[in-house]
């Protein structure tokens, strides 16, 4: 990994909503189990309204606005004038490019509010994989963290962890359960990739 002078990875975050996760990764950075391996040096947000870019505005991290409108190659310098070395995916609503791919192979993560490979795929996001995982009739749901390739949810997962569906759950409640855990499970697995 490419690192600055402190030893700390460079990180991107791509995001595309409010950000929570985002927070959670940031915090781990400055106060927690990422503070000496890394640090959030860009924050890639696909809207510049996003929840993201007023977390990462607060925390005086850049922002770049990846628009349908931006060329691929402006992203491209961005990350590489940031020395980025590691990507990681928190609710990123866009395909990653395959340039991307291959700059940052094996170094890019996602968080996938399920239990891959159920309930994974092309448009399988958000509050669509929780009302899914309910009306299969799951005791169980819960995070994935993977490796991102070219096809959708398909990379090697790296951390999975479960949570139960109470009887009474509704899409609402168990995206609650499952985001408790993925602002825990995401940071601890991206120490896990930044370390082995």
């Amino acid at each position: 990994m490419a690192e600055d002078s402190e030893n700390k990875t460079n990180l991107a975050v791509f995001v595309s909503g409010r950000g929570s996760n985002l927070e959670s990764i940031i915090d781990s950075c400055s106060a927690g189990l990422l503070e000496p391996l890394a640090r959030v040096a860009l924050v890639v947000s696909s809207k510049a309204s996003s929840g993201a870019c007023r977390i990462a505005e607060s925390a005086g991290i850049d922002r770049f606005i990846y628009s349908k409108d931006i060329p691929l190659e402006d992203l491209l310098a961005t990350l590489r004038d940031k020395a980025i070395s590691f990507i990681a995916l928190a609710g990123y609503l866009r395909r990653i490019e395959n340039e991307i791919l291959q700059r940052y192979s094996g170094k890019i993560l996602n968080v996938h509010p399920a239990l891959l490979p159920k309930f994974g795929g092309k448009g399988m996001y958000g509050m669509r994989v929780h009302q899914a995982v309910i009306e299969a009739g799951e005791k169980l749901s819960g995070a994935t963290v993977h490796y991102v390739t070219e096809d959708y949810d398909a990379g090697a997962i790296l951390a999975q962890e479960t949570v139960e569906i109470g009887s009474n759950e509704t899409a609402d409640s168990l995206a609650d359960k499952v985001l408790t855990l993925e602002h825990r499970l995401y940071p601890e697995a991206i120490a896990k990739a930044l370390t082995a």
